[in-house]
């Protein structure tokens, strides 16, 4: 999924896309009959970069269906399938919807509250949903922690999860 999308996004040669439509069309089925209410089961993948604080399972599967999914619609669309991609765009809603059900309290927490749910909730297309209660408090403990200049990311790709980083603090706009 990752790689075709990958490599149609800077070139905008569809033919790899077009190539692996199929299987790619097979694997978020897959995803989808073997989730419970659109959230994947809590095996698979963990959290590896943030050894101290274990990311919810379920969370990262969630997100990670919910971004396929998203890139799904968007080949779909470049594909001209328009049935699809709306079919693509309809689901990542709901997976949407019920990430944001299922893991972002009502004060704005993701998940267990580690790096990688806010990573994950931030960098993913989840999106802000439009009916959550704590919308104006989403990624509140992460945006506190910018404010304050203490956010301090555990661990980086680059980085090792013994040494932290400081994480930048963004200038201020108004």
């Amino acid at each position: 999924m990752i790689v075709p999308f990958t490599l149609w996004q800077p070139y905008g040669d569809v033919k790899v896309v077009r190539d692996h439509y199929v299987e790619m069309a097979a694997w978020i089925d897959c995803l989808e009959a073997h989730s419970s209410g659109l959230i994947r089961p809590a095996d698979g993948y963990g959290d590896w970069l943030d050894i101290d604080h274990c990311t919810p399972l379920d969370l990262i599967g969630t997100a990670y269906f919910a971004e396929s999914t998203a890139m799904m619609a968007q080949m779909a669309r470049a594909l001209d399938k328009s049935y699809d991609a709306m079919r693509y765009l309809a689901l990542w809603a709901d997976i949407r919807d019920a990430f944001h059900t299922r893991f972002v309290g009502a004060e704005g927490q993701v998940g267990n509250g580690s790096q990688t749910s806010y990573v994950l909730r931030s960098r993913l297309p989840l999106g802000a949903r439009r009916t959550h209660q704590g919308r104006g408090q989403q990624d509140g403990r992460r945006h506190q922690g910018a404010r304050e200049g203490t956010f301090v990311l555990r661990a980086t790709m680059l980085g090792n999860p013994r040494r932290p980083s400081s994480c930048p603090r963004p200038p201020a706009t108004r």
